[in-house]
């Protein structure tokens, strides 16, 4: 994993703050840490800071700014591309759909074990690191997205290996924040390209016309090393095309 990042780590207990960052030293030796007992803190240090790939925080901080937290996050330079991860003891499914609204991109429930972190962790540092892996499409391939079985049609606005964002019909059977999704991709000289992605954003669109269109964003979860292969051929040939 390539540790060559800047991770933020808010929490309100010092000791909560030590092991999550004891456990990030171990999984990205080389890493830059930042940490912060609060919203106000963490965002003085964000303006002082050139870039930060990863932001743990806290849903429910001390000073009740969580959610609020993320969105002024992301108004400052060093912060607007990084992947933020809440923690959370929360179960209710409001919350987390509040902080998927407002940009999360995974969670955390507490209490959590080392292994859990570091897998997270991996996933949202790639997530960040893949950014600039991201094409833009002219919605010219075809896509089809399953909740179990309710298919939906959409189309690609963008995708990288982290994930991507989909024009969809509206979902009217599942479609909730986190849920897993079976997502084809139809390439013309790649045959179908068979991915899994999480739900981490959906919202309405605003090039719309009408309201049975959405857009829908995905991280990618597929472990298929095939697909995957795949997938990095599509971006690839898009890449290709698209400079020409």
């Amino acid at each position: 994993m390539n540790d060559n990042c800047t991770v933020m780590v808010v929490d309100h207990t010092s000791s909560s703050r030590k092991s999550i960052i004891k456990t990030i030293r171990q999984e990205l030796p080389n890493a830059q840490l930042i940490e912060s007992s609060s919203s106000q803190h963490a965002l003085s240090l964000l303006r002082e800071t050139s870039k930060v790939n990863a932001i743990l925080s806290e849903l429910d901080l001390n000073d009740g700014a969580g959610v609020e937290f993320i969105l002024a996050a992301k108004q400052i330079a060093s912060a607007k591309d990084a992947s933020f991860m809440v923690m959370t003891s929360r179960r209710d499914r409001d919350a987390l759909m509040r902080a998927a609204a407002a940009g999360v991109s995974d969670y955390l429930l507490k209490p959590f074990n080392g292994n859990t972190l570091t897998i997270k962790l991996r996933k949202l540092v790639h997530l960040q690191l893949r950014s600039s892996e991201r094409v833009s499409l002219f919605e010219t391939t075809s896509t089809t997205l399953k909740f179990d079985t309710h298919p939906y049609h959409a189309t690609i606005i963008d995708i990288s290996l982290g994930g991507c964002l989909l024009r969809s019909q509206v979902f009217s059977q599942g479609g909730c924040i986190y849920d897993i999704a079976d997502i084809t991709v139809n390439d013309d000289n790649l045959g179908p390209i068979p991915l899994q992605g999480v739900l981490v954003r959906a919202e309405r669109d605003p090039e719309a016309n009408d309201k049975r269109t959405m857009l829908a964003a995905f991280q990618f979860c597929t472990q298929d090393p095939a697909a995957l292969e795949q997938l990095s051929r599509f971006i690839a040939t898009t890449k290709s095309v698209s400079l020409k």
